[in-house]
């Protein structure tokens, strides 16, 4: 029976350990590519991922339907998608109005008219 139990204790860590990234949300300083982790989508909120100005990186691995509450609404003028999923970015909340999609693996400017006019932003599945 102890054994049973030590194995099943075993088993639940180790299905933990795998499991989904926790999904996150959070802004710090950066700049390029690199502030960008893996598995995640950055909005930078200046131009050419401010390498040219230094400026805050907003860094998720979630789906947003509100960029101001991290003060990056109308804010985000570069990205770099390395969620390994396409992203839609939307120039108002609650992934409303103009989109733009942006495949994983790239970055850079903001596409067509988004330049500082992002206010959520959707990770498709």
């Amino acid at each position: 029976m102890k054994i049973a139990a030590v194995a099943a204790g075993t088993l639940g860590v180790f299905a933990l350990s795998i499991g989904p990234a926790m999904a996150e949300a959070y802004v710090k300083p950066g700049q390029g590519a690199g502030a960008c982790p893996s598995g995640y989508v950055c909005l930078y909120d200046n131009l050419n991922l401010n390498q040219d100005d230094p400026g805050d990186v907003l860094v998720t691995n979630e789906s947003l339907a509100d960029l101001h509450p991290y003060h990056f609404g109308d804010r985000a003028s570069s990205y770099v998608n390395k969620t390994g999923h396409y992203v839609v970015f939307y120039d108002h909340g609650d992934y409303q109005g103009g989109q733009q999609f942006v495949a994983s693996g790239t970055s850079g400017n903001m596409p067509g008219s988004m330049g500082d006019d992002v206010s959520s932003l959707k990770i498709l599945p």
